[in-house]
């Protein structure tokens, strides 16, 4: 019965003893969102996964993506942050181009927490 009592008390010690350490190092962000800009990195993830035949070109009838413009109005609209923020269903992932990947998502957040800016 001791050793029982013994072992559910280092048991504690141990738990009680984890915590977390406020000074550890935070895994490094996959993107600088110093050097995120519409015209090279937003514009690329939006050619390849949105902007593609059938989806968000000229004349689809949920927008025009090839466009700042276009892509905009669904900023200030709040649909891409509910699309692909809130929901992440858009692009689908069954989308020929496949759903974003961490380091889009990541470029998509920067951009969009900038203010969606036309640079």
């Amino acid at each position: 019965m001791n050793k029982t009592y013994t072992a559910i008390f280092i048991f504690f010690v141990f738990a009680i003893s984890c915590t977390v350490d406020k000074g550890a190092i935070k895994p490094k962000a996959l993107v600088s969102c110093d050097t995120i800009t519409n015209t090279t990195s937003v514009t690329a993830v939006v050619n390849a996964k949105c902007a593609i035949p059938s989806c968000h070109v000229a004349n689809f009838g949920s927008g025009d993506f090839t466009t700042y413009a276009g892509l905009n109005a669904k900023v200030t609209g709040g649909q891409f942050n509910n699309r692909v923020f809130v929901q992440g269903n858009m692009p689908p992932t069954y989308s020929a181009n496949g759903p974003l990947t961490t380091t889009e998502l990541e470029i998509l957040r920067c951009w969009y927490n900038a203010g969606a800016p036309n640079n």
